[in-house]
């Protein structure tokens, strides 16, 4: 019958891999737990939506910032409505002074700019992503915005814009409440 004990023991041990605790591998064997517990609430962070602000970097007022602020834009649509007026004027291309309108930040909609297969394209509503048009885009200051110009254009395989095409556009963001923000559409 002792013989069966001892079995059953060297048996639990083997299979669970555990050895007999000393006083001086409580504390540690505690520890462990502790850490397993912190990593499944660390990796329920990571599952946490993401923070909806820009990075500090993208709000500064040099062109290099606004190109930072530009790409987060393009590529974090989630942000797109804190950092759009929520009036948006419309403006004529050939002169600015020319108001056409105004309309809700939910009326311009979509964004005409976005990146398919790392292209800068023209996006239209309701088609789908290999439709889209290429463009060829220009970001410059005009006072103290930024304009970000965009045109239909043809490109080669490799690339190179060959001509352009279509009407004229551009977005114009302003420096509101220590960040960009759309203000104009230029049409």
């Amino acid at each position: 019958m002792r013989l069966l004990r001892i079995k059953t023991v060297l048996f639990l041990i083997f299979v669970t891999g555990c050895s007999a605790p000393s006083h001086a591998d409580k504390p540690a064997a505690a520890a462990p737990r502790q850490q397993t517990s912190q990593t499944q609430n660390s990796s329920k962070k990571l599952e946490a939506p993401a923070v909806q602000s820009m990075d500090a970097d993208a709000c500064g007022n040099s062109d290099q910032d606004f190109d930072n602020f530009f790409n987060a834009y393009i590529y974090r649509p989630e942000l797109r409505s804190q950092y759009t007026s929520p009036n948006i004027e419309i403006r004529q291309f050939s002169d600015k002074n020319k108001k056409i309108g105004v309309e809700t930040k939910e009326q311009n909609k979509p964004f005409k700019i976005g990146l398919i297969d790392y292209r800068w394209s023209y996006v239209t509503p309701n088609e789908k992503a290999e439709k889209f048009d290429k463009i060829e885009i220009k970001i410059h200051r005009v006072d103290e915005t930024m304009q970000v110009d965009f045109i239909r254009g043809h490109y080669t395989n490799d690339d190179t814009l060959t001509e352009t095409y279509g009407a004229k556009g551009a977005y114009v963001f302003e420096r509101k409440n220590n960040c960009w923000q759309l203000t104009q559409e230029l049409r």
